[in-house]
């Protein structure tokens, strides 16, 4: 029995014709393949949410958008780096590397997504496939400077010396950035310190001073392994100071590999290690068996435990180092900060002015001793005068010390002598523009708001001295 023409026209109503059908889905695939989530409200908010989630920590929930987000737009790369990034910090690394890997096989991963990778590489102990992952971002893209340092530490860890020279010296001649000519050189140094020394050698930066120092020491033609140990040592110090961590850490174990039987350079690397929250014990374990009675071991034991937050213990190595050497001036300080990491702090005191009195440099002593006492509002009058009578009898015309003079005397609550010796300090050493921001603050702490607001502005306009200049920019603004 054929259909009415009413029915037939119901059946193509309810059913479309197959063409139709081919269009839309021909015009589904072609959406899909293009990333265009047909559902743009939704994936919307989800990448908005996900992105304020993001900005304020909350990571798991930027997490379950980011998800949301993948799940409808999965060819977007962006939307998976983002996933990942999130994944990292909520410590799910599995997922972030499921998200990264097969992007970074087909070579689809943005800069900043080969950064991503190459960071969690670093963090699985991977730096092999870390360093590939950072040699895949264009030198020009934001990120080849963001990952700047997570690549100098690979190249550390992994002892390629080379590559890092070679990658620096590129830097420097795009730059002349003094920063990294330090880097190159400390790479170098490992290399061929001479070459590192010619590097260095038209530069008259105060603070490559000190390396220039131990480059000419290692090029000293007849070192024993020994006297290089003790120079990488030096080195490892030096970098310390800097907060150049990869290259502190790979001058410590340097020195261990030329000397392994030095007791001095293993306590060295095990109280470093300690410093960097890494368990140095075994390595100051084998160095008080190897040589318990050297005062330099004990004295680094001692500054292990102090770093390890026990002065308790720190205190019985300290006093056997000062047994073994009572004129081990490093020592004694070292007493003295665990004296006061206690309380016991006439005791931590007057260890520091014992030191001052035998060492033959004892100005930076008496000015911790100064700034101890002013930073902490106590015994100013007992141990603070009579470290600044020492400096200023020792330097008289120094800014330094005079602007110590005048804060301390500010904090006895003498204001007259305390400007005094601001005013004198800025009149020695204009360009001295801590003592600037002192006496800025002062003045307006004391109501005169005019002199005050002028020489903070001083001290927040100048480009000589960084942090000097953060200080005042972060006092007028919340004046």
């Amino acid at each position: 029995m054929k259909d009415s023409p009413e029915a037939i026209i119901v059946k193509m109503i309810e059913r479309p014709p197959i063409h139709l059908m081919i269009a839309n889905l021909v015009l589904i695939l072609v959406v899909a393949a293009l990333g265009i989530s047909p559902l743009p409200e939704r994936l919307n908010r989800s990448l908005s949410l996900a992105s304020n989630y993001y900005k304020e920590g909350l990571y798991q929930q930027a997490l379950v958008h980011y998800r949301a987000a993948s799940a409808w737009q999965p060819y977007r790369v962006d939307i998976h780096e983002k996933l990942a990034s999130s994944a990292i910090q909520v410590e799910d690394f599995d997922l972030a590397f499921s998200e990264l890997q097969p992007l970074a096989q087909t070579d689809r991963l943005s800069p900043e997504g080969w950064m991503l990778l190459g960071d969690l590489h670093l963090h699985l102990k991977h730096p092999e496939l870390a360093l590939q992952a950072y040699e895949k971002i264009d030198p020009d893209a934001p990120a080849a400077s963001a990952s700047s340092q997570n690549r100098m530490r690979v190249y550390a860890e992994l002892k390629n010396w080379e590559k890092a020279v070679d990658f620096l010296s590129k830097e420097y001649s795009l730059s002349e950035d003094p920063e990294i000519l330090l880097l190159q050189s400390g790479f170098e140094a490992f290399l061929d310190p001479s070459r590192a020394l010619t590097s260095l050698e038209s530069n008259d930066n105060t603070r490559i001073l000190g390396l220039k120092s131990i480059l000419a020491e290692l090029t000293k033609p007849g070192r024993s392994p020994l006297e290089k140990s003790a120079q990488f040592q030096r080195l490892g110090r030096y970098y310390e100071s800097l907060d150049v961590d990869f290259l502190a850490e790979a001058a410590f174990r340097q020195a261990v590999t030329l000397a392994p039987d030095s007791a001095v350079a293993h306590a060295n690397l095990g109280r470093y290690l300690s410093l960097m929250g890494t368990d140095g014990e075994a390595e100051i374990n084998l160095a008080l068996e190897m040589d318990p009675k050297n005062p330099m071991v004990n004295q680094l034991v001692g500054e292990y435990w102090l770093s390890a937050n026990h002065p308790e213990i720190a205190l019985v190595y300290l006093k056997k180092a000062l047994q073994l050497d009572e004129r081990f001036v490093e020592a004694r300080i070292l007493l003295g900060y665990a004296y006061n990491q206690m309380g016991e702090y006439p005791t931590g005191l007057t260890q520091w002015v014992d030191a001052a009195v035998i060492s033959e440099n004892p100005g930076p002593i008496w000015r911790q001793i100064g700034e101890f006492c002013i930073q902490n509002q106590i015994y100013l009058r007992e141990f603070g005068l009579d470290a600044i009578q020492a400096l200023l009898l020792s330097d008289p015309e120094s800014a330094q010390n005079l602007d110590l003079a005048g804060r301390l005397y500010l904090a006895l609550e003498d204001p007259f002598t305390g400007e005094k010796y601001l005013h004198r300090a800025i009149a020695t050493s204009p360009e001295y523009y801590p003592a600037h921001l002192h006496l800025g603050a002062w003045l307006i702490s004391s109501g005169r708001w005019e002199d005050g607001r002028r020489w903070l502005e001083s001290a927040a306009n100048q480009q000589l001295d960084g942090q000097t200049r953060l200080q005042a920019l972060a006092y007028l603004a919340g004046e």
